[in-house]
């Protein structure tokens, strides 16, 4: 789909300091979106990440992604219903 996190150097880097950090990319069906994540190294493996991202309520990023789950479910419950026929 082409949606991807940009420039970035690397899971959790950023200059200046640790804590959430914004992330912004551009959906071809929505825009331009603004998330914060944070990062944790996992100790299973050397340069295996968790990353969380989030949005913040009631922003229009949070409107966005609510609207990709609507359409995300909807063609979801269209293949199964396809599939039962």
């Amino acid at each position: 789909m082409g949606v991807g996190w940009g420039g970035s150097a690397g899971p959790g880097t950023r200059s200046g300091g640790t804590g959430p950090a914004p992330k912004r990319l551009n959906h071809p069906l929505v825009g331009q979106l603004t998330f914060t994540y944070e990062t944790m190294e996992l100790a299973a493996d050397e340069g295996l990440y968790l990353i969380a991202c989030g949005v913040v309520p009631g922003s229009r990023d949070a409107d966005a992604l609510n609207l990709l789950a609507s359409w995300n479910a909807t063609d979801q419950r269209t293949r199964h219903s396809a599939k039962q026929t």
